[in-house]
């Protein structure tokens, strides 16, 4: 009887205390290919933003620079700052916010061979412009 009733008790806290640990919004963009095909695409970041990196496929390049691979996600760790993506081979990309949903997903997609994501002082968004359709 006292086995069910600890039981009880420890499954209750249990399932309060995940409950209660809700993962914060995850501020940043996805990265896709606008082909059928993976694409390739490298990352510089100017300022004090920093980004985390989400991405099928990484590479180091002879100059250490990183080359990722579609599908990709970029989070907003800190900072502010621009990070300029480029599409290698002359594959486009399309960058897209996170949470955005169906409806609104065709408005605020960018796409072209070079993107400019810029996240202002003091603000949690970021905005998406094309350099190179």
């Amino acid at each position: 009887m006292r086995l069910i009733r600890i039981t009880g008790l420890v499954a209750s806290v249990a399932v309060s205390v995940v409950s209660a640990c809700d993962r914060p919004p995850e501020y940043g963009v996805s990265v896709y290919s606008t082909d059928t095909l993976p694409a390739t695409f490298t990352v510089t970041l100017t300022d004090s933003l920093a980004l985390a990196l989400r991405s099928e496929g990484f590479r180091a390049m002879p100059d250490k620079s990183l080359v990722l691979s579609t599908p990709a996600q970029m989070l907003v760790h800190s900072g502010a700052g621009s990070a300029r993506i480029v599409g290698l081979g002359g594959k486009r990309i399309a960058v897209q916010p996170l949470g955005v949903s169906d409806s609104t997903a065709d408005t605020t997609t960018v796409e072209g061979n070079v993107v400019l994501l810029v996240r202002p002082p003091g603000k949690r968004l970021v905005t998406l412009k094309v350099e190179k359709p």
